[in-house]
């Protein structure tokens, strides 16, 4: 998994989806010496906080040094998760089943009252927070977790 910093946004003809397309360079996550080759794409989805969904198709790039293959994601996605970052991170800071602190700005707790996620899902991420976020891969763009591991 590797995380695009740029990347612009490509509609594609006859297809609902759109493309996103990296506007850098990246190094392969694992041996962080050899440039990605773009290979193909691959569709993926994002909720919002109204429980919108978005599909789009992100690249995966081949690192011709170690053979792998690695999924490049916007930095406003995580890995392995469906709803956009905002969401992953304001759950994890105010739980809900926890009294919401009154410095919190008016329109977090609007989000914070509506329907989606459902409980057993903030649960999952409690519990992968808890376990020291298994699989995120080291970059700047995820400081907001606080890593316990």
């Amino acid at each position: 998994m590797v995380i695009m910093n740029r990347y612009h946004v490509v509609p594609i003809k006859g297809k609902p989806t759109p493309r996103l397309v990296a506007d850098q360079l990246l190094l392969c996550s694992r041996c962080r010496v050899v440039t990605l080759v773009t290979k193909d794409y691959v569709r993926r989805i994002c909720l919002s906080w109204s429980g919108r969904e978005q599909w789009f198709e992100i690249p995966r790039g081949f690192c011709p040094s170690c053979h792998m293959l690695h999924r490049m994601l916007p930095e406003r996605q995580v890995p392995y998760k469906h709803y956009e970052k905002t969401v992953i991170t304001t759950y994890l800071k105010y739980p809900p089943n926890e009294p919401i602190p009154e410095e919190v700005p008016e329109e977090t707790v609007d989000l914070l009252n509506k329907p989606l996620p459902c409980d057993l899902t903030v649960n999952h991420w409690q519990e992968w927070r808890d376990n020291g976020y298994p699989r995120l891969p080291e970059h700047p763009s995820y400081d907001c977790f606080e890593r316990n591991a």
